[in-house]
């Protein structure tokens, strides 16, 4: 399953955070296993925001193709809990992906949803 996203106007997200990713050199990526490589604001609390580049993936870089399959979705209820996410969760890594438009394919006709 891929997943696609436009990004959001540096003007929207200075205006909804008060800063902008400022990595020019960092692409969006789709690819296999929902693998999302981009520049975001990384948050250490909801209190202060920095915005220095982050690197983003939904897959661990130690799984294997069928856990990086399962890996899409984080339920804030279990996030703590799963192999693939807890070491980040425990030591608060959480990243901000600000975007304009989020959609992915439907499973009973694999088009886009909109």
């Amino acid at each position: 399953m891929y997943a696609h996203y436009v990004p959001t106007l540096k003007s929207r997200s200075e205006k909804g955070c008060g800063q902008h990713s400022r990595c020019s050199t960092c692409r969006p990526r789709l690819g296999p296993a929902t693998w999302l490589q981009s520049c975001a604001p990384r948050t250490k609390s909801l209190v202060s925001w920095k915005s220095p580049p982050a690197m983003f993936s939904m897959v661990p870089h130690w799984a294997e193709h069928k856990l990086a399959c399962q890996t899409y979705n984080a339920r804030t209820e279990t996030v703590a809990s799963k192999p693939s996410f807890r070491s980040a969760c425990k030591r608060k890594q959480f990243c901000t992906i600000p975007v304009a438009n989020f959609f992915e394919s439907t499973y009973a006709t694999g088009k886009p949803v909109r």
